[in-house]
């Protein structure tokens, strides 16, 4: 996914990320302890944390034990508030009555008060209703008071969230919380020292089952530390290479290494990439010969992860490949965009009018519902829509089967149909499982259209685990990875990478831009490995889970592994997996020690507008919202989650005829989002974004101005709750020209109410720009 820009896709797929990463996975609670005591040295591991808080372990000031958990929020962040919370699995609370009892000290509380607070999750969000803070709420000085919550838990929760919360400004402390089931104390387990050592008999057990790699180097000519893939992968046809970050070059030079070496040794000559399935195509006519640049196929793909040199010098080198040695396919199983499916069925019926004139009928009514598919004011409309995108799909599958194609380009033609019906299957599907048995199946049909080759997987290690993930707010999660495992049993090989330390390039509260990486510590299966002491290698877990050695049976049991993926947030719980077992997720680990950041390539093209659903050219960017296509502001992207409203208004405006409005009066969590894409290369020292703002009744979140230059410059956000007239705010960033790919513009709404905007600027260096330099 394409981080980089502002629509349903990345804020709905960013939330998913952030949920999958953040949250530990839970398995048993009964083994598990939540924490409750505050006195565990890692309480990041137990308390996950949110808002615009500094949170810290506190010896000093406690109520008893060794620490209390702290809570201070600074003045510059006095719009926002401070979490602490733990997760507990429903399966054993279900219709059952749940009090959370805690101490709590304050000092300096202004504007805001400190309590404690009871959720349901159900899975995705958490409703306005389903949140409860204590009737207690300190303020100013307090000494240690105890505070008491309850809340009924009803057959629809995932899980239980709770916690303590700061709003305003100034400090609080936690601790000695208890949990109380239908009046009964839960008796939370005191978890056991994490392992630290590894001791000279583990080491040298440990040694037997791994691999040393001389280095992550493609263009080494020594290969011969990759022969032992010959004993490991064995006859398997199908190789799964995943990755721990979407962000590491050492992971993407050495899985590049991995394949030449499967390609050139083992004959192996489709790769598979969690690339869009028909976008993916284009490369393949790259790799193949045809004249093309590889730099405008990738940049087009809307996924940010791949834009690398990393994976461009892999394009290269597969292209070179092919010009001597036998075909290698690229190919892709991704399913998140559809334009490509329709440019697919466009070139094929490009010379039978009568045919196109239904394709490119079903290409605008599917940009104009997932315009306007958020918008629940019209969902008769709406669903009049669909019914006739799937009218749409009919008349051309039809037209594929009475076509003269040859049936091999009638079979691709009709993939791409079943693109477009998975895409649309998003709206009505839990997503994070549809999605991954949708990649499953569309690799199914490209090994089944290829029925002679050996096919390698890049993906990131989540999407190619075999394992089922549990995670404590949400169903369970059916993997990629599992789908295959099932359906290719030991035809199917997987190794998963990861790294001890370092940094990655990722998408975070500064953008994209490079991160460091949390620490590993000890207990965390990559501070065991990382007492070895070799930087790269291929740790056996197949072979270890086979003769289960004495000395080294912790890896086979739950551990803490490192699992990061696109999205960088703070904070131990988004960095590490919670109590998996490694030997049951992936059959090799490969561990490098140290990572460096991808390196993003350049690619200016000011014609590309990527994943723009409204392509007309628009003048100023149309800032001041007087250009108006079915009710929404030419140009800019719509894009929210369910009952969130937009509109343009004529009646409540500072300027001109219009503003632009954004509205959810529902109680369900929501975000709307106009989003604005600029990719004209500007020149100066620094943007400004103003523009004129007015708020009824926002509650449950924020209304927002947002500004970020793209991939890795900046970031700010100016936020507004309540209810205010017309007011002028102002974002400004300090520019890069010569790294800056994209200037994105956010008009957003979090949480209820109403929200117009109205004769926005952009300015650099005091000056107004246009699209006319």
């Amino acid at each position: 996914m394409d981080l980089t820009k502002l629509n349903a896709s990345y804020f709905y797929k960013l939330f998913i990320t952030v949920v999958l990463i953040n949250l530990c996975n839970i398995d048993s609670v009964a083994q598990q302890s939540l924490n409750l005591n505050c006195d565990n040295d890692y309480y990041f591991k137990f308390w996950n944390s949110s808002g615009g808080s500094v949170i810290s372990l506190d010896t000093l000031i406690k109520h008893s034990g060794k620490s209390s958990l702290k809570v201070e929020i600074q003045e510059k962040n006095k719009y926002d508030n401070g979490k602490i919370f733990g997760i507990y699995p429903v399966d054993s609370l279900k219709n059952k009555n749940i009090e959370l009892r805690g101490w709590i000290k304050t000092s300096g509380i202004k504007n805001g008060y400190a309590g404690l607070y009871l959720a349901r999750n159900n899975a995705f969000f958490i409703s306005d209703k389903d949140i409860h803070v204590s009737d207690i709420k300190l303020n100013g000085d307090n000494d240690w008071e105890q505070v008491s919550i309850s809340i009924a838990i009803n057959a629809g929760t995932n899980a239980l969230i709770f916690g303590g919360i700061v709003t305003g400004n100034g400090m609080a402390w936690f601790d000695d919380f208890e949990l109380y089931i239908d009046g009964v104390k839960y008796n939370d387990p005191i978890e056991e020292s994490p392992k630290t050592y590894l001791s000279k008999k583990e080491k040298d057990v440990l040694r037997n089952y791994i691999y040393p790699l001389r280095n992550c180097n493609p263009d080494d000519p020594d290969y011969n530390d990759l022969k032992v893939l010959d004993k490991l992968l064995g006859n398997s046809r199908v190789i799964a290479l995943g990755e721990v970050s979407h962000g590491s070059k050492e992971i993407f030079t050495l899985k590049h290494k991995i394949i030449k070496y499967l390609a050139i040794n083992q004959e192996f000559d489709v790769l598979s990439m969690e690339f869009g399935m028909p976008e993916s195509s284009f490369l393949n006519h790259y790799v193949s010969g045809k004249d093309d640049d590889p730099k405008k196929i990738i940049a087009n793909m809307s996924s940010w992860v791949w834009r690398t040199e990393e994976v461009l010098n892999m394009i290269y080198w597969m292209r070179k490949y092919n010009e001597t040695i036998q075909p290698f396919k690229f190919t892709g199983f991704d399913m998140q965009l559809y334009r490509g499916a329709i440019t697919e069925l466009e070139k094929a019926f490009n010379e039978y009018p009568d045919k196109l004139i239904i394709i490119k009928e079903l290409g605008k009514e599917l940009d104009s519902t997932m315009t306007n598919s958020r918008d629940t004011t019209n969902r008769d409309l709406l669903f009049f829509r669909e019914k006739k995108i799937a009218s749409l799909l009919l008349s051309a599958s039809e037209s594929i089967d009475v076509s003269h194609f040859e049936k091999s380009k009638k079979d691709w033609l009709k993939q791409n149909i079943v693109i477009i019906k998975q895409y649309m299957g998003v709206m009505k599907h839990d997503y994070i499982n549809w999605r991954d048995k949708c990649m499953a199946d569309n690799f199914m049909w490209i090994k089944k259209h290829n029925p002679h080759s050996k096919f390698i997987i890049w993906a990131h290690n989540t999407h190619i685990m075999k394992s089922v993930c549990i995670l404590p707010t949400m169903p369970e999660y059916h993997v990629m990875g599992e789908h295959l495992s099932k359906r290719l049993d030991k035809d199917y090989i997987n190794l998963g990478f990861t790294f001890f330390e370092g940094s990655f390039m990722a998408m975070g509260s500064k953008g994209l831009q490079n991160y460091q990486a949390e620490k590993a510590i000890p207990g965390t299966l990559e501070y065991l490995l990382n007492q070895l002491n070799e930087p790269i290698f291929i740790l056996d877990l197949k072979r270890i889970k086979k003769d289960r050695p004495a000395n080294i049976g912790w890896l086979l049991e739950e551990l803490d592994y490192r699992g990061v993926g696109a999205v960088k947030v703070d904070g131990y719980q988004s960095a590490f997996h919670r109590h998996r077992k490694i030997a049951d997720d992936f059959d090799y680990l490969v561990f490098i020690r140290s990572s460096t950041p991808a390196e993003p390539f350049h690619f200016n093209d000011n014609k590309i507008k990527v994943n723009q659903t409204v392509s007309e050219q628009i003048q100023d960017y149309n800032l001041n919202f007087e250009q108006v296509k079915n009710n929404v502001p030419v140009g800019w992207n719509v894009k929210g989650t369910d009952n969130m409203k937009f509109s343009i208004d004529s009646s409540i405006v500072k300027d001109g005829k219009y503003s632009a409005t954004i509205e959810c009066d529902n109680d369900k969590s929501q975000y709307g989002v106009l989003g604005l894409i600029i990719n004209t290369k500007y020149r100066g020292d620094q943007i400004s974004v103003s523009g004129y703002i007015k708020t009824e009744n926002i509650s449950s979140g924020h209304a927002s101005l947002l500004l970020r230059l793209d991939p890795e410059i900046g970031y700010q956000e100016v936020k507004i709750m309540g209810t205010s007239d017309w007011q002028k705010y102002e974002v400004s960033i300090k520019m890069n020209p010569e790294s800056t790919k994209a200037i994105a513009l956010g008009l957003m709404l979090i949480g209820k109410g109403k929200v117009w905007f109205d004769d926005l600027k952009i300015c650099i260096d005091g000056k107004s720009i246009s699209d006319t330099e």
